[in-house]
């Protein structure tokens, strides 16, 4: 408890800082030096990141991100989609994910790699390596913010579902956990979701629904909504579920 208090204090001061130094109140964008006006790509995908971006900027920083591109390694890839997934822009995340570009996962592949690699391409670095777990970000960027399974307490106890699946119509996916597999049928058609869903057991699952979805059943009965929350900048009504298999429909 006593570290959780001293990081929290540090964590505090340390935005603050960052915020008088660095953010520019007249474009509501950051800077990448308090001596210089230039703001890049990775001077507003960080604060983005890691929640440094209020509420009434997150319009202008998320759109000045997504006009940037892929203007960053395939490292700084990782915290670029976690910024916009956290913006609430996950079409434009699922579109660099897919990408074929020279800046892209694909041209890894279409290169001959097997495994990601150091660098998007031997333009940019000439004596890059082909096996590179770092330019792996799409992995863990589906399963924590497309599927949107991330833990709330330790060995997932309890954990949250919040997806965010943009224009992404289908997807099946299964998350191993200490507790077990935890798996999420997805079918996302002219903005209703129809999900199936596995918790394990000696677990609670927080099943978060965009607020927006007026109508929402958990195995053909009206969901219960436990509590509301804000999360990548929407409101969600959160649905507490025990181990079991669920069909959800939400409209």
């Amino acid at each position: 408890k006593d570290d959780k208090t001293f990081f929290a204090k540090q964590a505090a001061e340390h935005k603050k800082a960052f915020i008088e130094a660095f953010y520019v109140p007249e474009t509501g964008l950051f800077k990448d030096g308090d001596a210089t006006d230039h703001s890049s790509l990775h001077a507003n995908m960080f604060p983005m990141a890691f929640g440094m971006v209020a509420e009434k900027d997150n319009q202008k920083v998320a759109e000045f991100i997504k006009s940037r591109g892929m203007a960053c390694s395939v490292y700084g890839a990782h915290y670029l989609l976690d910024a916009l997934f956290l913006a609430g822009e996950p079409e434009h995340a699922l579109e660099l994910m897919t990408a074929n570009t020279k800046r892209s996962w694909m041209n890894m592949i279409n290169v001959g790699s097997t495994m990601t690699t150091e660098a998007w391409d031997e333009d940019y670095k000439y004596n890059l390596t082909w096996n590179h777990a770092w330019g792996s970000a799409p992995a863990n960027s589906i399963a924590r913010r497309l599927i949107g399974i991330e833990p709330l307490r330790p060995g997932f106890e309890r954990f949250r579902i919040a997806p965010q699946p943009g224009n992404l119509k289908q997807t099946s996916f299964k998350q191993e956990c200490i507790r077990g597999p935890i798996k999420v049928d997805l079918m996302n058609e002219s903005g209703a979701w129809d999900m199936n869903l596995e918790i394990p057991g000696n677990s609670q699952a927080e099943l978060w629904i965009p607020a927006t979805m007026k109508s929402v059943t958990v195995n053909g009965s009206k969901a219960k909504v436990a509590k509301q929350g804000r999360f990548a900048r929407q409101q969600w009504n959160v649905i507490l579920l025990d181990p079991g298999n669920y069909s959800v429909q939400a409209q």
